[in-house]
Order: C-alpha cells, then structure tokens, then sequence
C-alpha cells in the first residue's frame, strides 16, 4: 500500500481501465444485496457517468459527493454499498448548485 497511514484511501488502482471496471460492475450485479435500494461503488460510478449532466461536474464537485456519502457507506462481507437513494440526492445536490438560479420578472 503506498500510503499505509491512510485506512482506507478512497481511490481507483491506477491499473484499473474499462474493462476492468466492466468487470467490477458484470460482478457486483451477482451480489446478494438488495437490488432495488443498494448499489456497490462501481455501479455509483456507473450511475454518474450516464447522468446526463456528467460533462458538468468538476474534481471538486466530485469531492463533495464523495463526502457527502462517505458516511451513508455500509460495509458488508462482500464489500461497500451506498443507498441509491443517497448518490441521487448527493448527485442532485452537487448539479442543483451548478443551475443558474430563475429569473423573476416583476
């Protein structure tokens, strides 16, 4: 480990491309979690990469996601999964400060 006082350093291996990813996501589909509520953080990635607004976000946009939902993390035997109601909101939050606010006419 390249940083041994980190615990758990929040980072991709620097090896890891597509197709490994596609594997990590192929993988976590076959998990004994609750599908319809839970997700493994390649399939957080996955679901920020086609959000429609993905092109807006900034490194420090993505920071805040990951602080917002470190916390709202749960480790099981397999691994981590987040609600998916929490990237959604994380994610909204982030892209809801990036919209110009409305104009009002008077």
């Amino acid at each position: 480990m390249a940083r041994p006082s980190e615990m758990y350093p929040c980072q991709m291996p620097a090896d890891l491309g597509t197709e490994g990813l596609a594997k990590l996501l192929n993988l976590s589909n076959r998990l004994p979690f609750d599908h319809y509520s839970e997700i493994t953080p390649v399939m957080a990635w996955t679901a920020i990469l086609r959000h429609p607004s993905v092109s807006l976000l900034t490194r420090p946009d993505l920071e805040t996601l990951k602080v917002n939902l470190v916390g709202k993390v749960r480790c099981y035997g397999f691994g981590a999964v987040v609600e998916e109601f929490e990237l959604h909101d994380a994610l909204e939050a982030v892209l809801a400060k990036k919209e110009p606010a409305p104009l009002l006419h008077g």
